[in-house]
């Protein structure tokens, strides 16, 4: 390969996910990684001896190495954006090594964490830094609602469509499972990233034309809110209405994915005051370790006016 031709794979990486780099020039996955890593390594410059004094809030992901399950953990400073540990693997001593780097006085100066809900990361956090504020990633919250609610809700009411339906009732049911079909990525992505006024339209009358489908994309929208809040007992109050709305939605796969998220404490937790104004910070300038873009128009209400509406069908 031309060294012209991995710039060009490399800048084209910035801006694109990998799988679609590698479609465009015909190259395999793991050659656009490589190239890809070559070019971070070269704009970022070596990840040792980084100053990790004066650290307050950091960022703790994982991202894929090459396909499959081999990943690497990163720890990035949330103020600067600076890459401050990187460790192949993402077990609780992948990360540990960034605590014992940092050091006992560093680890006391942390004020915050985002983490996503990885039960070997948060053990770690909860070892080396109790005292700091745990602010969970967005992106991985709702992408559990996504998968384990709105997914569900949609296999059964097609399912429940799908079932012998009386003579003056069948061609009503056809209709209304054509309609959900096919409609999976639609419920999934966010409305503002809607790349078409058709599927504006089909989203509109799918939402308007299945009531369950309505109430499980409306509790989606408003699980993102939270993480938009500024001052914690406001977003105290609103996760609190979101959960007790989860549970009486009538749907057992909202309950239980509303259940293990008070599990995990989503939201205000009883932290310090000076602990709950850091992670508010993060919330709402680091949510979802910037990979939801998106602001739902939706008012800041403990009751939408979206769910008013649902609760009247």
């Amino acid at each position: 390969m031309t060294k012209r031709l991995a710039d060009k794979i490399a800048g084209l990486a910035q801006v694109l996910p990998i799988k679609h780099v590698a479609a465009w020039f015909g190259v395999s996955w793991d050659t656009v990684k490589q190239i890809d890593q070559r070019a971070l390594a070269a704009r970022l410059g070596p990840v040792e001896g980084i100053d990790l004094v004066d650290v307050r809030q950091i960022a703790i992901d994982e991202f894929a190495l090459h396909r499959g399950h081999d990943y690497a953990t990163i720890v990035v400073d949330v103020p600067t954006k600076r890459v401050l540990w990187l460790h192949r693997g993402r077990d609780g001593d992948a990360l540990a090594g960034f605590f014992a780097a940092l050091g006992p006085a560093g680890c006391a100066a942390l004020e915050a964490v985002v983490v996503d809900l990885w039960r070997p990361y948060l053990k770690v956090v909860r070892t080396h830094c109790p005292h700091a504020a745990v602010v969970y990633d967005m992106f991985h919250a709702v992408a559990r609602y996504a998968t384990e609610v709105i997914d569900r809700v949609r296999i059964d009411e097609t399912n429940r469509l799908q079932r012998p339906q009386r003579d003056h009732q069948r061609l009503r049911a056809e209709v209304a499972r054509r309609v959900i079909k096919g409609t999976r990525w639609l419920l999934l992505r966010n409305r503002s990233t809607l790349r078409s006024r058709a599927e504006r339209v089909r989203l509109r009358e799918l939402l308007a034309a299945n009531r369950a489908l309505f109430i499980a994309y409306v509790l989606k929208d408003d699980l993102k809110q939270l993480w938009r809040y500024h001052y914690p007992k406001a977003a105290r109050r609103a996760w609190q209405a979101w959960y007790a709305r989860a549970l009486a939605s009538s749907f057992a796969t909202a309950s239980r994915c509303a259940g293990s998220l008070w599990v995990w404490k989503i939201g205000p937790s009883s932290q310090s005051s000076s602990s709950q104004r850091s992670a508010s910070r993060i919330c709402s300038t680091f949510s979802g370790v910037e990979r939801s873009r998106s602001v739902s128009s939706m008012r800041r209400t403990n009751v939408p006016p979206a769910w008013r509406a649902a609760s009247q069908l």
